[in-house]
């Protein structure tokens, strides 16, 4: 016999405080008790079976004890089932470079998807999420959790020039990610899906080939081009926001546009999708809950041996003693009264 909720016991105290009392109440039978309305009261005694009102008390005590058992949920003996579980890993690689600056998604690149992104975890209920930044470089932020208030705090506290290497490094983005998912996945078979939110600006095949692995490591790319393919120019801006100039390359203002075309690679060679958010008619939480809802619909089935829950046992018999006392009259009869 095992019990799912111990916790409950500690009510079993009340079975022998309400036992005592009741042998107290039917042992003195009222007659040493000092209460208001002597009169009335004193009808109620003539008028009362002692035993029919004992058999009652007993019942609903009886009932009550049958009722806490219940609430502790006994259970023994055992059952086979298949259980279908639906285990999603999400790793975000979130592009920090300067180029995210750039304003052709208003406020700006990377302000619009952090606050996208903010948004989406607060719909999440039991996937664990990671998180990656990278520019030049790429570093963990957080490993795979639970914990969303962790990822929202690393997220918002993520700015343009945390990482010192300059450019966008996609191939090391996706290299970190497979070492998160190899890590915190062992022994495990849960979907491993990787989204990467970048404008796409790295003109290597490196990147293409750390897709390859991944796709060998069973992780699904989704690729999120932020920004236009016309360009835009990156602005220089002040402690209080003031536009100071354009970011320069000798002496000429750079123009970042999208690479769609790798991120479309990407997301192809893993049999992922590619999603373009380059203005503020499509709305990147939305796109971000489609990818997750897709790959809920990957259920993993797992046999189990479960003990069989036996509540409805002493739940039968507590309802069966509460209606058996419901339909006991206190009321003596003839004989009891002349007696």
């Amino acid at each position: 016999m095992e019990w799912g909720h111990k916790i409950y016991f500690w009510l079993l105290t009340i079975i022998p405080i309400l036992v005592i009392w009741g042998i107290y109440f039917f042992k003195s039978k009222i007659n040493n008790f000092n209460l208001p309305f002597g009169v009335y009261f004193n009808q109620i005694k003539k008028n009362t079976s002692y035993i029919k009102l004992y058999i009652k008390f007993s019942f609903f005590t009886l009932a009550l004890l049958l009722l806490i058992l219940t609430l502790a949920s006994p259970a023994y003996g055992e059952k086979s089932k298949i259980v279908k579980k639906s285990g999603i890993d999400i790793i975000i690689a979130l592009d920090i470079s300067r180029s995210m600056l750039a304003e052709d998604i208003s406020p700006s690149r990377i302000d619009r998807a952090k606050m996208e992104l903010s948004l989406f975890i607060n719909k999440l209920k039991s996937d664990r999420l990671g998180l990656i930044a990278f520019a030049g470089l790429a570093y963990p932020q957080s490993p795979l959790t639970i914990d969303y208030s962790i990822i929202k705090t690393f997220l918002s506290s993520m700015e343009i020039g945390d990482i010192p290497v300059g450019g966008t490094n996609i191939e090391m983005a996706i290299n970190t990610a497979i070492n998160m998912f190899d890590n915190g996945t062992r022994g495990g078979n849960r979907s491993k899906v990787l989204i990467l939110l970048t404008d796409g600006e790295s003109h290597d095949g490196k990147a293409i080939r750390a897709a390859k692995k991944a796709a060998e490591k069973g992780i699904v790319i989704y690729t999120i081009g932020i920004g236009s393919k016309d360009g835009e120019l990156i602005p220089i801006r002040d402690k209080n926001g003031k536009n100071k100039g354009y970011l320069k390359d000798h002496g000429k203002p750079i123009l970042t546009k999208l690479n769609d075309n790798l991120l479309k690679e990407i997301s192809s060679i893993t049999d992922g999708k590619y999603y373009s958010f380059k203005d503020n008619s499509q709305d990147l939480e939305g796109i971000i809950t489609k990818i997750s809802l897709m790959e809920k619909k990957t259920l993993k089935e797992e046999f189990r041996i479960l003990k069989e829950e036996r509540y409805q046992i002493p739940l039968s018999f507590a309802l069966f003693f509460l209606l058996l006392a419901s339909f006991i009259s206190e009321r003596s009869n003839k004989k009891e009264r002349k007696s």
